[in-house]
């Protein structure tokens, strides 16, 4: 990766509304289709810059379940509160410098495909930028490494791997931005050699 690509870096994590079966069944079985993004986390590798953090009112089922409250840690009045998604969007490429040249970097594909979804939902443009799922580049890597489940680890599993602590809260959204960071550092560090 280039100096200018690695300058055009993010790393986003997203949470989204979610449900169990035992509470939900109807909204469980149709998750993928029907969640919405309720937190979108940022951090850039270079240059470090504070990241970003939008909490985002869901319109379609805009009352969190109790699971998705445990799970996230955000609470019903602080997504009440949130920006509806559009704004939340702007505001979250605005503080990537725009979407033209970004490289969007995730723990895997869910956090990509459902910021296109919600856009299209919203009937907002495409966002351009190029997306690279650190879990694949990951499991490459470490597979070239000896690592026999490189590609089915969880983020927890592969700093794990790495020896590094989990640092923050599970399912927070900065934080797993931040921690995924720290997997794709090393990964850019080990790929090539």
């Amino acid at each position: 990766m280039s100096g200018q690509e690695a300058q055009n870096l993010v790393v986003v994590d997203i949470e989204a509304t979610c449900w169990r079966a035992e509470d939900d069944p109807a909204l469980a079985a149709v998750q993928r289709n029907e969640c919405e993004i309720i937190e979108i986390g940022a951090v850039r590798l270079a240059p470090t810059v504070a990241p970003f953090r939008a909490v985002v009112r869901p319109r379609r089922h805009p009352t969190l379940s109790a699971f998705c409250t445990e799970l996230t840690g955000l609470q019903q009045p602080e997504v009440d509160a949130g920006q509806p998604f559009p704004a939340a969007l702007e505001a979250f490429l605005s503080w990537c410098g725009g979407d033209e040249q970004l490289v969007l970097a995730s723990w895997g594909a869910f956090d990509h495909a459902q910021l296109l979804r919600d856009a299209g939902r919203y009937r907002r443009p495409a966002p351009r930028w190029t997306h690279l799922n650190i879990k694949r580049r990951f499991s490459a890597v470490a597979r070239a490494r000896g690592a026999r489940r490189g590609g089915w680890m969880s983020l927890r599993a592969a700093l794990r791997w790495l020896d590094l602590d989990f640092v923050g809260r599970q399912h927070s959204s900065v934080d797993d931005a931040r921690n995924a960071a720290r997997v794709l550092d090393w990964v850019l560090r080990n790929q090539d050699g």
